[in-house]
């Protein structure tokens, strides 16, 4: 490092993963914690999860229970010898089990979706998430995939995983591992909260193909159903007074609740006429479905009625307290039942 470095590129312009980009990485969490990475790793983050059987230090853990490390020449295989920690061990290089890795990959998982619940650590859910976030753009990708179907995929790079995206999955997180003697892969898909790894003890082998195949064999079945994001308690309480107003125009009551441009964007007058015009087609109406939260200021809910159902969507206006400042009520058409996420090529 004092003789300089060569760049490939001039900096923040283009990706490409660098193993030096992360060992500096772990000369700056030596130098702030005072400790050597290592032992920062295992005691800050490892030993919290509950990881005890992992460690940077292949020697550091029993021989006896050690997976041994192959090398494939032509097609003769041979012990390859592990690689002890060293400088660049903060590029990776962990020793660790099934059951450890596991954690970790729920540990993941456990940032989604963002909430405000109290925080378990070793760090916030908001860094885990900030992790996982696709900070630079690496590849596009259309054609077949690994399960032979055409697809299209976005990939980008977060801070040490890879964030893609197809036709199937908003996001998929992952991250591949290579040692002489070791290969592996990770991934998990957030807004359906379902992780994969593989670990093989041959050099750079790389077990992602299969592992996507069963990301897909579950898709297919429908075992991967989408994590429901909780409403707002401003959802629910919003979506009340909205069902009332259905039920039962007030403008005095929608104008209690709406945001400044609501009733310049349609006047009340027409909004009456509209609902009731639309109350006259669906009869008398009962109460109201759960709430499908978009985020925290926006989502959508059924009214039950005798000659069909109606759809309210609304959002709220970032005030205090929210108001709405978008309204629509719709009648549920029915429709043929399509898949979504499929990539029309």
């Amino acid at each position: 490092m004092a003789k300089g470095l060569p760049f490939s590129t001039a900096p923040d312009t283009e990706y490409e993963y660098s193993n030096y980009g992360f060992a500096m990485l772990g000369r700056i969490v030596t130098a702030a914690s005072g400790r050597p990475y290592r032992e920062y790793l295992e005691t800050e983050i490892l030993k919290p999860l509950g990881m005890t059987n992992s460690s940077l230090e292949p020697g550091a853990l029993p021989a006896s229970r050690s997976a041994v490390g192959y090398r494939l020449t032509g097609d003769v295989y041979s012990i390859e010898p592990s690689l002890p920690h060293g400088a660049f061990g903060s590029m990776g290089g962990l020793v660790t089990t099934a059951n450890d890795l596991a954690k970790y990959i729920a540990f993941q998982l456990s940032a989604w979706p963002s909430r405000d619940d109290a925080e378990a650590g070793p760090v916030k859910r908001s860094s885990v998430r900030e992790m996982q976030h696709p900070w630079r753009p690496s590849s596009f990708f259309a054609g077949r995939g690994p399960d032979g179907n055409y697809r299209a995929t976005s990939g980008a790079y977060g801070y040490g995983l890879g964030v893609s995206r197809d036709c199937r999955f908003d996001r998929i997180i992952g991250h591949g591992g290579g040692l002489p003697g070791f290969g592996s892969y990770m991934m998990w898909l957030p807004e359906e909260g379902v992780g994969l790894f593989a670990m093989a003890n041959l050099t750079y082998q790389g077990p992602r193909v299969p592992q996507d195949q069963a990301l897909e064999a579950l898709r297919k079945t429908g075992a991967l159903k989408r994590r429901e994001l909780p409403p707002a308690p401003v959802l629910n309480s919003t979506a009340d007074a909205l069902t009332a107003i259905f039920k039962k125009w007030d403008d005095g009551a929608l104008r209690k609740i709406a945001a400044g441009n609501l009733l310049e964007d349609q006047p009340i007058a027409t909004r009456r006429k509209d609902t009731e015009e639309l109350r006259k087609q669906v009869g008398s109406c009962s109460g109201r479905e759960a709430v499908r939260a978009e985020n925290w200021l926006r989502g959508q809910f059924r009214i039950n009625c005798d000659k069909g159902a109606v759809e309210a969507s609304f959002t709220l206006a970032p005030t205090m307290p929210p108001t709405v400042q978008f309204l629509r009520f719709s009648p549920v058409k029915d429709t043929p039942e399509t898949t979504p996420g499929r990539c029309a090529f």
